[in-house]
């Protein structure tokens, strides 16, 4: 499985960053990823493809459990689905204007971690927690609740 994930902020602070490097290295044996720090969204043209899926992250009540949210990546990866662009901290102009530049037929998934309303890097780290959670369900290991 390959993540591209897009942060809309100029950079990052360095504890985010840290943070988010402990979770890449835990991430390396499960999938690869990406993460792109910029305020201008430009998706690759690939994304019209089947074995694309995009994950917008908003605001509001928290979409899936931990358990909840392994599963629905698990049938996304039998579907076919390896190549996953998270939008996180765009505006949904912003990120739907970015996609439908590309195809007006790909509609990003909508996605919540929490009701409450978080910074960019704070919900940029938060994704990466809850992808690695998710593996680590998956894959039958234990993991702090």
């Amino acid at each position: 499985m390959r993540y591209n994930i897009y942060c809309n902020k100029k950079n990052l602070t360095k504890n985010h960053k840290a943070a988010i490097a402990e979770f890449e290295k835990r991430l390396g044996s499960y999938c690869d990823i990406t993460l792109s720090v910029t305020t201008t969204l430009t998706l690759p043209k690939e994304i019209t493809k089947e074995n694309h899926h995009i994950l917008f992250l908003c605001d509001g009540p928290s979409t899936y459990s931990s358990d909840e949210f392994a599963r629905y990546l698990q049938k996304l990866h039998l579907k076919g689905t390896s190549n996953f662009h998270i939008l996180i901290g765009f505006s949904e102009p912003e990120g739907y204007d970015a996609v439908w530049s590309i195809s007006k037929e790909v509609t990003p998934d909508r996605l919540s971690l929490s009701q409450s309303t978080l910074s960019t890097e704070t919900a940029t780290l938060l994704f990466y927690e809850q992808l690695y959670r998710a593996y680590t369900i998956l894959q039958g290991k234990t993991y702090h609740k």
